[in-house]
């Protein structure tokens, strides 16, 4: 399922499992990556058998366990259970999936599903456990001793919340989580 944004930048969602789908993002005039070895293991994935309607303000990406509604104007991700009412977590209504020329952004509004939020994972750093507030700068620092910056030892671009999902930012830029530093 591919989405071409405002400005020419093109997104492709791929439904991987009924419970999980790949979304990507590339510049415009540029190519979608090849799948490479070193993050991510699988790339066949059996069919799940989604359907995709046009539900007229959004596209509709649903599975047996989840709904993704494409917003189409702002385009934005709004992510929920399978029933299409309990929202898992929303992008941010005043920063949408884009490219501003130099980098990739997209941002989640904190306890979207009305529930408070820790978040997990970003690889191996050694300032924070429980991210939420934090800003994490996602790139490799290579093995500084008493690193307490939060910038991480060994990359992982992967984090999860407690309200029940996890993100992983399959790429090899730069990243930068903001985990509720800049809006708390």
């Amino acid at each position: 399922i591919n989405f071409t944004l405002q400005g020419g930048a093109r997104v492709r969602f791929e439904l991987c499992k009924t419970d999980l789908a790949r979304i990507r993002m590339v510049p415009p005039g540029e190519e979608f990556i090849a799948n490479e070895p070193y993050i991510i293991a699988r790339y066949d994935w059996p069919d799940v058998g989604g359907a995709v309607t046009d539900e007229g303000a959004y596209i509709r990406i649903a599975t047996g366990e989840m709904v993704i509604r494409a917003v189409k104007s702002p385009f934005r991700l709004d992510f929920y259970e399978e029933d299409n009412v309990s929202l898992i977590t929303t992008q941010s209504r005043g920063s949408r999936m884009s490219w501003d020329g130099s980098a990739r952004s997209v941002s989640f509004d904190l306890d979207a599903a009305g529930i408070k939020e820790h978040f997990y994972g970003c690889g191996m750093q050694f300032a924070y456990f429980d991210l939420r507030g934090q800003n994490i700068a996602n790139w490799q620092a290579f093995g500084r001793r008493n690193n307490l910056t939060g910038e991480n030892e060994v990359v992982n671009p992967l984090y999860w919340s407690t309200a029940g999902y996890g993100i992983l930012l399959h790429n090899m830029y730069r990243s930068v989580f903001d985990f509720g530093k800049a809006d708390p």
